[in-house]
């Protein structure tokens, strides 16, 4: 089980309620990614919750749009947008 499992609700009739089953709310989210023939491109996934979402996109942008690299795309800053705004460096 992930860190997410504390997202079961204890309320009865609840969309997240624990039960046989059932599994928690999370964000993992790992990312294939094939070309038109259905060749490897690449593989990724990462930290950060509510920020997994972001960070894949913008890593998959930085690969696909701008020819980088995954260690160039990786060293990139990056910015979350959720609870106010976020910038990180790579």
């Amino acid at each position: 089980m992930q860190c997410r499992g504390r997202g079961f609700s204890v309320e009865a009739g609840h969309p997240n309620c624990a039960g046989p089953w059932k599994k928690p709310y999370h964000t993992l989210m790992p990312v294939l990614v094939t070309d038109e023939s259905q060749g490897w491109l690449a593989a990724l996934g990462s930290m950060g919750g509510y920020g997994q979402p972001q960070v894949d996109l913008q890593l998959l942008l930085a690969m696909l749009e701008r020819g980088l690299d995954p260690q160039q795309a990786l060293d990139m800053p990056r910015f979350f947008i959720g609870h106010g705004y976020v910038l990180r460096p790579g």
